[in-house]
């Protein structure tokens, strides 16, 4: 004879459990106010479309080491095999990926086939050197 059980306990529960929830609500944490609601004006104006969506970091271009720095123009270790004026018809950034001056970001100016000349608004390249890695990207435009 088969013993019916398990059965019966697997059945008790599922009833528990069904019996046991319920709808909760809360209170709302954050929000995004598209709107000056503080002179009587919705948040969100008639006609209008919303937009939210997160940032895209686009595919690097270059990535490899610097060789070394003087001023403001960066050489770059090896061959890059670049082609004159490459990452200035539109604009491109350069980011310090590692090394002392990790995370500086500047705007490339000029280049040649192994250098770039880099604009900075805050920092200097001074401490880029050898065991620097740097990352050359299209910016959005």
């Amino acid at each position: 004879m088969k013993s019916i059980y398990p059965y019966a306990l697997l059945g008790a529960l599922f009833a528990v459990g069904a019996a046991s929830a319920a709808t909760t609500t809360t209170t709302p944490v954050g929000y995004v106010s598209l709107g000056d609601t503080t002179a009587g004006q919705p948040a969100v104006k008639a006609n209008t479309d919303s937009i939210i969506s997160i940032p895209l970091a686009r595919e690097s271009d270059f990535t490899g080491t610097a060789a070394s720095v003087a001023g403001n123009v960066v050489t770059i270790a090896g061959t890059p095999a670049w082609t004159a004026t490459q990452f200035t018809a539109t604009p491109y950034y350069f980011v310090v990926t590692g090394g002392a001056q990790q995370g500086l970001i500047g705007l490339v100016t000029a280049n040649t086939t192994n250098t770039v000349t880099v604009s900075t608004v805050a920092g200097s390249l001074a401490g880029v050197d050898a065991t620097s890695t740097v990352v050359l990207t299209k910016a959005w435009t």
